[in-house]
This record gives C-alpha cells, structure tokens and sequence, in this order.
C-alpha cells in the first residue's frame, strides 16, 4: 500500500509529459487555437520542444569533395597565395610555388629581350664589336624585368621568407633515427673530421697540390671508419642512404610522388651501381671504358625498374623529360590526368624530332622547308589542343611561346620556338 502513492504520482508525471509533447507537435491552426487561453510560459515551453524535435536529415559518406588545383590557382599572384593557405599549405611551399610562377614569367618575358641579341651575337663578334658595350642595354632591361617580376615575391606573399636552417638543421634530419646519445656523437664526429679536412684545403688564392688532396683523402677515410664503429651495419647504412645526393631523386621527379621505400630504394641502387665518370675520348682505352661505364648505367636502370615495376619506373623517368615537366605543371593546375601530361609531351617531343629533321635536310629548298615546318607547327597545335584543352594550351604557350609562329613570323623566315630560354 505504501508503493501505490508513488507508482500513481509517475505514471501522472509521464501522462502529462507525452501530452505536452503532443500539444508541441499540432499544426498551426491548433497551436493558434488554443494560443488565448495558454499562458506565455506554457507557449514558450511548446515552443522549446518543438524545436528541439526538428527533423533533420544528414547524409554521411566516406568521399573526400573532389579537388582540382584550378580551385586554388589564380591569375593574381596574391589571391594565389590566399588559395594556397586556405588549403593548409605549408609556407615554405607557397613560396616555392609563387616563385616557380614568378619564374616562368620571368623567362616568357625575357625571350623578346635577349632574342635579338642573340642574333647579332656572332655579327658583334665578327665586327670586333665589345659584347660587353653592346649587351648593356638587354642587361639592364632583364635587371629591370627581374625586378617587376622575380623582386615582388615577398610583397605577394606579405613578408620576407624566414631564415632557412643551417647546417645541423639538415644534419638532424639525417640522424633522426638514431639514439640520442648516438646523434650526438656521430654530430661531435662529424665537425670534428670537417674541421681537420677544412685544415687541408688550399688558402684563397693558391692552387690545391696532390699532397693537400691526399691528407683530405686519408681524413676522409679516417672519418668513414669512425663512423662504422659507432652505428650498427643496418644504421650506417640508412645513414649513408639519407646523406646520398640522390635521396631526393624520387622527389626530384616531377608528377612522381614515390613512397619512403620508393625513394630509399632508388637510393640505394644508385649507391650500389655509382654513375661512372665518362673516358677521355683520347685514352686509348676510351671505347673499352665507354662499353663499361654504359654497362654499369644499363645494370642500374634494369635492378631499378624490377625495384619500383615497370609502370612506376616509367613514371619515374618520365619525371625527368623537359617537355613533360614543362606541360605537367599546367595540367596538374587544371585538373587534367597525368596522361594528358604525358599525351601532350609526346606531341611536342614528335615535333622537335620533326623539325630537327627538317632543318638538316640541306636539299631542301627555303620555301618548302617553311611551308613544312608550319604545317608540323599546325599538326601540333590540333594534337594539343585534343590532349589538353584550349584554356590549358592558352596558358602553356603564354608561358612557352605560340606552338603555331605568328603571321608576320611566318611571312619571311621561320623561327618557331622550340625550347624555352635558360636564366
């Protein structure tokens, strides 16, 4: 009997809740019907729970929003570098990038200037004209153009670039693997073998002598066998792997992003078969040394390409080809495949083969070596413009030059662009 009373006092309180909710979810008519003889608290009570009923309807899925480097990328430098940072990229990479943008400009705008230049170059040289009088003018046109364009990086990107870190900055990187204690002896070590070789080198001025060569060599060795007594055959070697200047070659290869294993793999056989030095063409030995040091390149690239497969490996070289570089960056900028990279690419190094060959035909007669070479200029802006696009061919040859020369370029003397101008 004692339970009853507060059995019944819950089951009231629960009634009372589920009409309350029912009252909150009537329609508006009801809500206005009933509005005059409820108090404020009571409406805003209602209220309160209705909202807090609210249906929603939430989609879920495990698919990243699809990203196209043409959602960052932009004609103005500085609203560039805002899509860059929007994304989280690094700062010393926007850099990079600016400045790789800056450049291209640079060397678009440069060709013009230092063209006709060229083409008196051997004229100036044949009238004993003074190349350095006579180049002046272009010097000081390119200094000025450097300045409206490779000089505005740190106003686009807002500030001067910080400091870079010095040399112990690299050295921890190389040895991050390794045990405190190790690091710091292998880094005691190291300054002190680099000290004792830079005892060795010649004063300024003076010229190096066998016996300063040889003391450096003998410390070199030294250093070597320190440094095999402290780490394990497994630690020096991944030591030796991250030192090597070919660690970064898997980075170096444009459009190819390898993995860790990737890279310490391509390392490693670059190590295990060292690029040969080419045979003087004068040793009499030359074409047994040549055979040789080809062999050793050809064990390389074959151990390499069953290291990484045939695709990658293809993808790999590929990275090293200045037209594919050339064509990647604009196509990874819109959002185009790596094939159409790759399409492009071939298109253009066809059209050098052709017009090399063209040109070396001394049979020929002017006018038809011109009309062939605009015709192979044309072939290869339709094949272009079908692997690329017309926004992502515009935008290669404003930084390239026109695939197909101008009117008044064609009408006297051919001289279509082939190969952009170095710095």
């Amino acid at each position: 009997m004692k339970l009853r009373f507060p059995v019944a006092l819950s089951l009231l309180a629960n009634v009372a809740l589920v009409v309350l909710v029912l009252r909150a979810g009537r329609g508006p008519a009801s809500e206005a019907g009933e509005g005059m003889s409820a108090s404020p608290r009571v409406t805003m009570d209602a209220r309160r729970i209705k909202t807090n009923l609210t249906r929603l309807e939430v989609t879920l899925t495990n698919e990243a929003p699809v990203f196209h480097w043409s959602d960052v990328a932009a004609e103005d430098l500085k609203q560039y570098v805002a899509g860059l940072r929007s994304i989280g990229c690094p700062p010393e990479t926007v850099r990079d990038i600016i400045k790789a943008e800056l450049t291209t400009q640079f060397l678009a705008l440069r060709r013009p200037i230092v063209e006709p230049f060229q083409r008196e170059y051997w004229s100036i040289a044949a009238r004993g004209g003074q190349l350095d009088d006579e180049s002046k003018p272009y010097k000081e046109a390119i200094k000025k153009l450097s300045e409206q364009t490779l000089g505005k990086l740190d106003e686009y990107l807002g500030g001067k670039a910080p400091e870079r870190p010095g040399r112990r900055s690299a050295s921890d990187a190389q040895t991050a693997f390794l045990s405190e204690e190790k690091r710091a002896t292998l880094q005691q070590l190291n300054e002190h073998f680099d000290a004792e070789r830079d005892k060795l080198r010649p004063t300024r001025g003076a010229k190096d002598t066998p016996e300063l060569a040889a003391g450096r060599d003998a410390i070199l060795k030294q250093h070597e066998e320190a440094i095999v007594k402290l780490l394990t055959p497994e630690e020096n070697e991944e030591y030796q792997l991250r030192r090597s200047r070919h660690a970064h070659d898997a980075h170096a290869s444009t459009g190819f992003e390898g993995t860790p294993e990737e890279a310490r793999a391509i390392a490693r056989i670059h190590e295990q078969y060292k690029d040969p030095a080419d045979p003087n063409p004068k040793d009499p030995d030359y074409a047994a040394k040549k055979a040789a040091a080809d062999e050793i390149r050809r064990q390389r690239e074959e151990t390499m390409k069953g290291a990484l497969g045939a695709e990658r490996y293809a993808q790999f070289q590929q990275g090293f080809d200045g037209n594919f570089r050339d064509v990647f960056r604009i196509t990874e900028r819109y959002g185009l495949s790596r094939d159409a990279a790759a399409q492009a690419a071939d298109v253009l190094r066809s059209r050098n083969e052709a017009l090399k060959n063209l040109r070396a035909d001394k049979t020929m007669a002017a006018d038809e070596r011109t009309q062939r070479e605009l015709a192979a200029q044309q072939a290869t802006y339709a094949a272009l413009l079908q692997a690329l696009g017309a926004r992502a061919l515009r935008t290669y040859e404003r930084y390239h030059g026109p695939i197909v020369p101008l009117p008044d370029a064609a009408s006297a003397q051919l001289k279509p662009f082939i190969f952009p101008l170095e710095p």
